[in-house]
């Protein structure tokens, strides 16, 4: 009878984990996508005369931004032009730090990394992860997405030789290494968001560096469960 309580049960968890693994590859197909577009925008930053597009675009209307107080622009910091490029339908607006296009500028060179803007008149403009829509979802689904992938892969763990006098015990375990996991892996993805945009280098990929985070500590507190287990058995 036990013996058929633990085959149920273990049916259920791989039942749940199909709920785990849709919601996890769906995420990290998105958050993988950003990262994959943003390193190798990153890596043509690093050779702009050959790996970035030379065109030439019409200034179609350019509006200073609401004043933000800045000591080297006199509170003018912010402008928001609208470019038509003449290799691409349609046109694109940007901000550009104040200054970057001269007030009676009708055209500006630009750099594109394939329809995406990089450089306006020799200036980085692309935002990178620090677009609001980016900054939202990485604060309200990334860490669904570490949950998620850690719950899976504790689970997974937990499936292969566990023992029915120690399932409760470790399962237990392992849920609170998932919560601890995702609080570490979410407070580095915020943290990441800021940084890089701020500090030079700091890796575009960056969401790796969160979900690995997060899997180390929550493999490390099922391992030290299942350790305490042994010795108590």
């Amino acid at each position: 009878m036990a013996q058929q309580s633990v085959s149920t049960s273990n049916a259920h968890d791989l039942a749940g984990l199909r709920n785990y693994l849709l919601v996890a590859v769906a995420l990290g197909f998105l958050f993988g996508c950003w990262a994959v577009h943003e390193t190798a925008i990153d890596r043509a930053r690093t050779c702009p005369q050959s790996c970035l597009r030379p065109e030439v675009a019409r200034v179609v209307d350019a509006e200073t931004e609401p004043a933000v107080p800045d000591r080297h622009s006199g509170g003018l910091t912010r402008t928001r032009l609208t470019l038509d490029l003449h290799g691409q339908a349609g046109r694109t607006e940007i901000s550009v730090p104040y200054g970057t296009v001269g007030p009676a500028a009708t055209e500006v060179p630009v750099r594109l990394w394939r329809n995406t803007i990089i450089q306006v008149n020799g200036t980085d403009v692309h935002p990178g992860w620090q677009t609001p829509t980016r900054f939202v979802t990485v604060i309200l689904l990334f860490p669904v997405f570490a949950f998620c992938t850690l719950k899976l892969a504790s689970r997974l763990v937990l499936l292969r030789g566990l023992r029915p006098q120690e399932a409760g015990r470790q399962t237990r375990a392992g849920s609170r290494g998932v919560l601890r996991g995702t609080f570490v892996s979410s407070v580095v993805a915020v943290g990441s968001m800021v940084a890089v945009g701020s500090v030079n280098g700091y890796p575009a990929w960056w969401p790796a560096l969160a979900l690995g985070a997060g899997l180390l500590v929550s493999m490390l507190c099922l391992r030290r469960a299942t350790q305490r287990a042994a010795a108590n058995v």
